[in-house]
């Protein structure tokens, strides 16, 4: 998991260790334009401000990685969710950011993709 923090851009882990609250309000954000569900509602601002102001860091935080873990189909479940976030905060907050830069979202309004298979007169399939 700490190989996020010292890859290619270590400004987030940096970040996500002095000011916390600030990468969980730019992952909120990101939740939100991708099309992502929180638990935590849609409004990032006063999200950040409770897991600051209501030291409801750890909980909220473990709510919105096992929220971003479900909703892109990664692996683990809510005790390594708490685990990272308890003895490593930071590199849990910079893994949850690389994760929703990397996905390309599917937006609150998107039509779920359907395939379908044609066959043209002379039997091809395209």
């Amino acid at each position: 998991m700490c190989g996020y923090c010292c890859n290619d851009t270590c400004s987030t882990c940096c970040f996500a260790y002095v000011c916390p609250c600030g990468v969980y309000y730019r992952n909120l954000e990101l939740m939100n334009d991708k099309g992502l569900r929180s638990r935590w509602g849609k409004d990032p601002l006063l999200s950040a401000c409770l897991y600051v102001w209501a030291g409801g860091a750890f909980f909220m935080e473990c709510g919105t990685r096992a929220d971003i873990r479900q909703q892109l189909d990664i692996e683990g479940n809510c005790c390594t969710d708490c685990l990272a976030v308890c003895f490593c905060h930071s590199c849990a907050l910079t893994q949850e950011y690389h994760q929703l830069e990397k996905y390309e979202g599917r937006g609150d309004t998107a039509a779920p993709l359907i395939v379908r298979e044609v066959v043209t007169t002379n039997g091809m399939q395209q």
